[in-house]
């Protein structure tokens, strides 16, 4: 019964505004479509009708709720609503299984686009991720290999530093001496 409840409400407000009948009274007139399709029918494709009137009960009909009932040819109405050929019907039914499909259709592809658009956003992090941790790796190596070697530099600088320069001592001592002797003997004989 649900399934029907679901006929109906579509077909009762999704549908029957775009299927009129006629307003001719010549069932068989021309209708010429959107595709520039003549059509030859009983029903006029209305875009989008403003003031479509659903019928009403019938003072005193009782109420029947969701219905649907078969008619045949002769057949009086077991209740106020509007009557469907099975051809209409069939239609109805057709395009609501479209619609179904055409929104599966739809979610599937804007689900598997986003996926695929995050599954890229991801891979693209990682392979930042690994440039980056990379790029660290290798500035930490440049930098331990540098501080290896100043401190290497800093302990030979120490060395000399601290290390007794007896030669140096000895050479500047020479030259001083020398220097010393020299010029007294040279200021000696200049005055006397």
């Amino acid at each position: 019964m649900k399934k029907y409840n679901f006929i109906i409400f579509a077909v009762v407000f999704f549908f029957y505004p775009y299927f009129a009948l006629a307003q001719s009274s010549d069932a068989g007139s021309s209708v010429i479509t959107d595709a520039g399709v003549q059509e030859t029918s009983a029903f006029q494709v209305i875009p989008n009708p403003p003031d479509v009137q659903l019928p009403q009960p019938l003072t005193g009909e009782r109420d029947v709720g969701d219905a649907i009932s078969p008619m045949h040819i002769g057949q009086h109405a077991p209740f106020t609503g509007m009557l469907f050929s099975i051809h209409a019907t069939a239609t109805f039914l057709t395009n609501i299984r479209n619609a179904q499909q055409q929104c599966q259709i739809e979610i599937d592809h804007q689900v598997a686009t986003h996926h695929a658009q995050d599954q890229l956003l991801l891979d693209n992090s990682q392979i930042d991720l690994h440039a980056s941790q990379s790029r660290e790796v290798a500035v930490r190596e440049e930098t331990t290999k540098l501080n290896t070697a100043l401190t290497a530099e800093v302990t030979r600088l120490e060395r000399i530093a601290a290390a007794p320069h007896t030669l140096e001592i000895a050479l500047w001592t020479a030259g001083g001496t020398i220097f010393g002797t020299g010029l007294t003997a040279l200021l000696f004989w200049l005055f006397y």
